[in-house]
């Protein structure tokens, strides 16, 4: 699939919509080589649209740590939003992904951030009994406390 978008000679637009569910696809299942790919032949790892959140998150859904730290290497924006106004670091905190909030913390995800509801990445993590993720995340305030 990912070959075929990239030798069809269609209008840009819908190229960029293709590029974007292919990448999304590919981070969502952890083809690192095909994300890669992709990325290099102009896939946005920060695009979302009305019907598709920004490739990070795919990555975090399907858990996949060696694409998550990719897009962060590449530069992913850790304050962009899905659809629900949740943050990468947010939804990475409701699964309970350890590694990956430590990845988006490091990478430097605001932990203050807000979503709808008032609801921040700890505690969207307490009230899914992250008790862990809670830990990484306070500590994290602590040292962000001028934000």
């Amino acid at each position: 699939m990912a070959k075929f978008i990239l030798v069809t000679n269609c209008c840009p637009p819908a190229k960029r919509k293709c590029l974007h569910v292919a990448l999304e696809q590919a981070a969502l299942k952890g083809h690192m080589q095909i994300v890669r790919l992709l990325v290099r032949h102009g896939g946005d790892i920060d695009r979302s649209d009305e019907f598709l959140d920004p490739p990070i998150f795919a990555a975090i859904r399907g858990r996949c740590m060696p694409v998550i730290q990719y897009f962060v290497s590449f530069g992913a924006n850790m304050e962009v939003r899905n659809k629900r106004g949740w943050t990468p670091l947010m939804l990475a905190a409701r699964i309970g992904g350890e590694k990956m909030v430590d990845c988006l913390l490091n990478a430097g995800a605001d932990v203050h951030a807000t979503a709808t509801g008032e609801k921040t990445a700890w505690s969207i993590a307490y009230e899914r009994g992250h008790k862990a993720i809670c830990k990484r995340i306070s500590d994290a305030m602590g040292r962000n406390l001028d934000k």
